[in-house]
């Protein structure tokens, strides 16, 4: 009797940690397509002028060539994946069911998210500002930022002066 236990257990165990492992596979591979910048700005009309602002943007036009994807500056990063997957399943679904039910202000949202947008999102890719500033004015500004020197939690956030909305003016 107890030799047939243990073998339920373990083949109850083992279908259990499979299972487990294709949910696992298939959240990430379906994750990968729709948090992509191309989907989100083609298959949501109302990220439509958001995607074209970011297609003209400096986070996708530079002359480093590199591009800052909508999930870099819009996610936790990709090493606290639990974080990442959290926020992804919330605004995922959030954002569907506001788009199905209607409801949806863009205006309104670029508000939440600017409201939201931590500096470290911004220093993850501009952390050496400093090094070499653009100009003195470029110093003086970035000097006295709360994110660099920490002193004062109410000061000026990146966001306040960069227009990171793609090209969009939001009323405040």
């Amino acid at each position: 009797m107890v030799g047939r236990l243990n073998k339920k257990v373990i083949f109850v165990f083992a279908a259990g940690f499979f299972a487990a492992v294709i949910v696992f596979l298939a959240y990430n591979g379906l994750n990968k397509k729709l948090t992509t910048s191309k989907f989100c700005g083609t298959t949501c009309h109302e990220m439509v002028g958001v995607y074209q602002g970011w297609l003209i943007s400096g986070h996708y036009v530079n002359n480093s060539g590199t591009v800052t994807e909508c999930v870099d500056c819009h996610l936790p990063s990709q090493r606290d994946y639990i974080a990442r997957m959290g926020v992804e399943a919330r605004e995922g679904i959030k954002n569907t069911f506001k788009h199905i039910a209607g409801g949806y202000d863009a205006n309104e949202m670029q508000k939440k998210v600017l409201a939201s947008m931590p500096d470290s999102r911004c220093v993850r890719c501009h952390a050496n500002l400093m090094a070499k500033p653009k100009s003195i004015a470029s110093r003086i500004a970035h000097g006295s930022s709360a994110w660099i020197n920490k002193a004062d939690p109410n000061a000026q956030r990146c966001v306040d002066c960069h227009n990171v909305m793609h090209n969009r003016k939001v009323e405040k």
